[in-house]
């Protein structure tokens, strides 16, 4: 017999059927992109942790231990490249220092973090507006072409969203119950969405010293 948990159920069960008030795309980010990130940073830390995380060529004089003692030496101080056809510089001349292996976990789980706390965002936003939007999409997703009682259901739907503006934005007044207050977080959002994306692609450059975003025009040039 298998035990559910029902934190880690819920959880798989949004990821496979998303949310309704979202697309694809919406999916893809909260949730495809959230999940890969957090199996990537669970995966390279296992191999951290209860691994080899650095594998390292060693003299064959060396026993066990001492190759143990290089590897987690090489592992928890910076490393630098050193072309084949060089001599070995001495410690004030060795630059391109390499110190992003033992932070790759980390980085991978903020990474995650990042997506799927705006979507956590837009949920708390989301249930603030007084229109269900969830239970809005439900419905229109009922209205097929076919059916013959479609325009009904449809009036019905439309006169739901006049009727709240309507009634409820006068009664209370404030900003969750406007007209524009769904709309507006929806493209908080997406906004939101996009400066993640930028600031990624900036962490990355600055966690991997590379010249990420001029890649496109090096490679042309």
């Amino acid at each position: 017999m298998v035990v559910e948990i029902p934190l880690i159920k819920k959880c798989l069960q949004n990821a496979i059927k998303g949310q309704l008030h979202g697309d694809s795309i919406d999916w893809l980010s909260y949730y495809g992109t959230t999940w890969l990130f957090w199996f990537f940073a669970l995966l390279t830390s296992a191999k951290q942790y209860f691994g080899s995380p650095i594998q390292c060529f060693t003299p064959a004089e060396f026993g066990k231990s001492w190759e143990n003692y290089a590897e987690t030496y090489c592992f928890i101080n910076n490393i630098y490249k050193l072309p084949m056809e060089q001599e070995f510089p001495d410690p004030v001349d060795r630059k391109d220092q390499i110190s992003y292996y033992r932070w790759v976990p980390l980085i991978l789980l903020c990474q995650g973090c990042s997506f799927y706390l705006i979507n956590a965002l837009w949920e708390f936003l989301n249930k603030k507006s007084i229109i269900n939007c969830e239970e809005i999409v439900k419905d229109a997703q009922t209205c097929t072409l076919k059916e013959k009682n479609r325009q009904t259901k449809l009036e019905n739907i439309s006169q739901y969203i006049f009727d709240t503006f309507r009634y409820e934005f006068p009664l209370n007044g404030h900003f969750y119950n406007n007209g524009y207050c769904t709309a507006t977080f929806y493209l908080l959002t997406k906004f939101l969405n996009l400066i993640n994306c930028c600031f990624n692609l900036f962490l990355l450059e600055s966690f991997l010293g590379t010249q990420l975003l001029k890649y496109g025009l090096n490679v042309r040039h």
